[in-house]
């Protein structure tokens, strides 16, 4: 793990300790780790004859929403990882019609979630009011016309090329990775 204490981890599960590996309760562990957001997956290994491993692949926090209790840092799933009253630093605000649920949102989370960590944390904000309308604005004000989350990693390669060739443009338009636009 990165951002979950592994020492939180082992003290949730510490209910199978001392089970043989036969008798490990798969739904026990299930429910430990439901209390920890950050979970996106796990998966048990039993290395016999007494070890247990939890393997676990935490979320990638990709923005914050908003809401009247102030900002949450939500995931590319629109999982709420963690919230505060002052916008969290690093994160892009995600702006979308519909909420978390909407097709605009889902979007703008496969596309956050494309981009490399640096590029990504570059991003001031994501507006989409559907799926095909996705734009991010760096710091800065330079405008990013993405399209749909359809081919983001192309998209993420040629967004990249783009800003290297012509680092000053107000405008980049990858909506068509094909042939990236400047402005």
């Amino acid at each position: 793990t990165s951002a979950l204490k592994p020492s939180d981890v082992q003290k949730a599960l510490s209910g199978q300790l001392g089970k043989p590996l036969a008798l490990v309760d798969a739904g026990a562990v299930k429910t430990a780790l439901a209390t920890f957001p950050l979970v996106e997956t796990y998966r048990l290994e039993a290395h016999p004859p007494h070890d247990l491993v939890v393997r676990i692949v935490e979320r990638t926090p990709v923005g914050v929403i908003t809401s009247d209790r102030g900002f949450t840092v939500v995931d590319a799933a629109g999982v709420s990882l963690s919230s505060s009253l002052d916008r969290p630093a690093g994160y892009a605000l995600i702006e979308v019609e519909g909420g978390t649920d909407a097709p605009a949102f889902r979007a703008a989370g496969t596309v956050l979630r494309a981009l490399p960590a640096d590029l990504r944390a570059r991003v001031d904000s994501v507006t989409a009011t559907t799926r095909d309308d996705v734009e991010l604005q760096l710091a800065g004000g330079t405008k990013v016309v993405w399209g749909s989350a359809d081919r983001s990693a192309l998209k993420t390669k040629t967004l990249q090329a783009l800003m290297t060739a012509r680092p000053d443009q107000a405008l980049y338009d990858v909506s068509s990775p094909d042939v990236g636009v400047v402005g």
